[in-house]
């Protein structure tokens, strides 16, 4: 398995035991394995059996570069897991580069000669709305900030309402946070 960006560490994802993990980056912050650009993997074709690359492409400035060189360095059939924010600040890492849609993320898929198994929006409306009011709360003063977070489970439960069948149905749906990406090779 390589995760290609996974220095960092984000969240509290484990690698499953047992399993080969190669834990690539850019950055020595994070102590990868192997320093690597996604744009050009120091591995031999068809060494991995699955890429995870996740909240990465957008920091890319090729992303179609960057899936056709995770598709050279899958064996066939092997699985690509990648996450794209598309509701998002703009932030350095240290760039920040591009949001597309699913339909533009199917096409780069294809392009670089990789199935899409599925495009799958993440988030929406209340998530982002929540998200948004997080930030300002974080950046506010002090007494302020802390009294904020009491607010915080609240917005969770903002969050939820996009989880709705109704909200589902509704305009409020074209609002997506992100991707949730899946493709084969």
């Amino acid at each position: 398995m390589l995760d290609v960006g996974g220095g960092r560490r984000r969240g509290g994802f484990q690698a499953p035991s047992g399993a080969r993990w190669i834990v690539a980056d850019t950055s020595p912050a994070g102590r990868p394995l192997v320093r690597a650009d996604v744009q050009a993997l120091p591995f031999r074709d068809a060494a991995f059996d699955a890429i995870k690359v996740t909240e990465v492409l957008e920091h890319v400035p090729d992303p179609a570069a960057a899936l056709r060189e995770c598709r050279r360095v899958l064996r066939p059939g092997g699985h690509l897991v990648a996450t794209a924010p598309f509701l998002e600040r703009v932030h350095g890492d240290p760039d920040d580069y591009v949001r597309y849609t699913g339909l533009m993320w199917q096409r780069l898929l294809a392009e670089s000669g990789l199935t899409p198994d599925s495009v799958t929006p993440q988030g929406g409306y209340f998530t982002h709305l929540a998200g948004m009011l997080r930030f300002l709360v974080q950046r506010a003063p002090a007494g302020l900030r802390h009294a904020g977070y009491a607010l915080f489970p609240l917005l969770d439960l903002l969050a939820r309402i996009d989880r709705t069948p109704r909200a589902r149905r509704s305009e409020l749906a074209s609002f997506v946070g992100g991707y949730f990406i899946i493709a084969t090779r």
